[in-house]
């Protein structure tokens, strides 16, 4: 009775490691005999055949500046290592294990076109391998690679970028890279990007063969993918201020020559546009490849407002010119901007035709009234002839000392008559010259007014 008691208390008192770890013996009898120098295959002339995928996470970011794409994604490599393979009944069925990746062989799969500073910025997984040498690595990584942007048709771009994948080591003969049969590249589990789309994306195997003594090339798998921008952050902010700015000019137009708030309003307008500008040259890259059609608007517009602003100052220059302190307009250039040009242009000059003609019919009809009434108060010949001296005497004083008296309507004698008659006409010439003289100023401010106007 005390041995049986004694006999339990002894099992009951066992540790838990009096069994057998089978894990450790495992894991014990595969490093020690294993080589991560050495490549996973029977003969030196079998190659090594790795299955290669990529599922993507997310599209981190496209700066179009430095044409670069950043991308979080999972790569999916796969391959057999009869080396670390064993039978699972003697270690406890056991049929899969983890192992940090260190320790084992792994393919120098690396990507081409990245532009990181670590170039490999894989994360050092652990890898799962099965008892029959199967070895799954599923590291993830966040790659950024180089991407030649075309952006002709910003914002309504699509760019079509890759990723290039392949051994840095080991020619086609010694490892052969694969495409993965389930998950070439997978984007099941992608994140949507709230800037860009992916539409499309499709797999290609290139081989390149540097050596030209062995043809024996390096194979690698090109992952190649579409994106599409999302428009509606651009057309708020790109197309329809533009587009507003674009009627804002051609309104300016519109504005009458003498407004000076023409010039306010087209200066504003192109600093807007060198605002556009500069927010463009900040997102565009530095390359003479493509240049967008928006900047070319913008560019367009940019000359079209300065030239608009130039030719103002001298439309203003034209429209306020003074003939009375300035010198007034050539025969070339009144013929040239008064007669050539709107001529050529189909432009009239509302009543310029007209308004000699209206002059004289009107001097016309006056004139026998006046004449009729003159004739009938001074019907005196001898009246006549004063006068008609008295309008060729320059000197009025030496007139009324030849004639003293002169006889009117029936023998009245009075000399006070040809004084104020004289000093009429005199006032009245003055008057005449004065006012032909503004007359004249005011015809050739018109005819700068005109010229600037059209």
């Amino acid at each position: 009775m005390r041995t049986v008691f004694f006999v339990l208390s002894f099992f009951r008192s066992c540790p838990s490691s009096c069994a057998r770890n089978y894990e450790h013996d495992l894991y014990r009898d595969i490093i020690e005999n294993y080589d991560s120098r050495e490549r996973p295959v029977l003969t030196y002339a079998d190659a090594v055949e790795v299955f290669f995928g990529i599922s993507l996470q997310q599209l981190v970011d496209v700066d179009e500046k430095n044409q670069v794409v950043i991308m979080n994604m999972w790569l999916q490599i796969e391959w057999t290592d009869q080396n670390i393979a064993w039978n699972a009944a003697t270690y406890g069925n056991i049929s899969t294990i983890c192992l940090p990746s260190k320790l084992i062989w792994k393919p120098d799969v690396l990507l081409y076109n990245s532009v990181d500073k670590k170039f490999d910025t894989n994360y050092a997984s652990n890898v799962v391998v099965a008892k029959n040498g199967y070895v799954l690595w599923v590291p993830p990584a966040i790659v950024r690679i180089s991407c030649n942007m075309d952006v002709r048709w910003f914002p309504f771009d699509e760019q079509n970028c890759y990723f290039k994948f392949g051994s840095w080591s080991y020619t086609q003969s010694r490892l052969k890279l694969e495409k993965h049969k389930d998950k070439l590249f997978d984007i099941s589990e992608y994140i949507t990007n709230v800037e860009w789309d992916v539409i499309e994306n499709y797999v290609t195997i290139k081989e390149v063969n540097y050596s030209k003594d062995k043809p024996d090339p390096y194979r690698s798998l090109i992952f190649n993918f579409k994106i599409r921008r999302r428009i509606l952050y651009y057309v708020f902010n790109f197309i329809l201020p533009s587009f507003f700015i674009f009627l804002m000019t051609l309104f300016g137009f519109i504005l009458p020559v003498e407004c000076c708030e023409k010039i306010t309003l087209e200066i504003t307008i192109l600093v807007a546009i060198c605002v556009f500008l500069i927010m463009l040259m900040n997102v565009m890259p530095t390359t003479s490849e493509s240049v967008p059609l928006i900047g070319i608007f913008f560019s367009f517009h940019f000359f079209l407002v300065s030239g608009s602003v130039l030719f103002q100052v001298v439309v203003l220059n034209f429209y306020y010119r003074n003939p009375a302190i300035q010198r007034p307009m050539s025969s070339v250039t009144k013929f040239l901007l008064l007669k050539f040009f709107p001529r050529l242009l189909g432009i009239k000059r509302p009543g310029h035709e007209n308004e000699t003609t209206e002059k004289c019919s009107e001097f016309s009809q006056v004139r026998p009234s006046f004449n009729e009434n003159f004739s009938r108060r001074l019907n005196d010949k001898r009246i006549y002839r004063c006068l008609a001296d008295l309008t060729r005497k320059d000197d009025g004083d030496d007139f009324l000392r030849d004639r003293k008296l002169f006889i009117v309507d029936g023998g009245m004698y009075f000399n006070a008559f040809f004084l104020t008659l004289r000093q009429i006409y005199v006032d009245l010439k003055s008057i005449t010259d004065r006012m032909k003289k503004q007359d004249d100023i005011d015809d050739q401010k018109n005819d700068w007014k005109f010229a600037a106007t059209r």
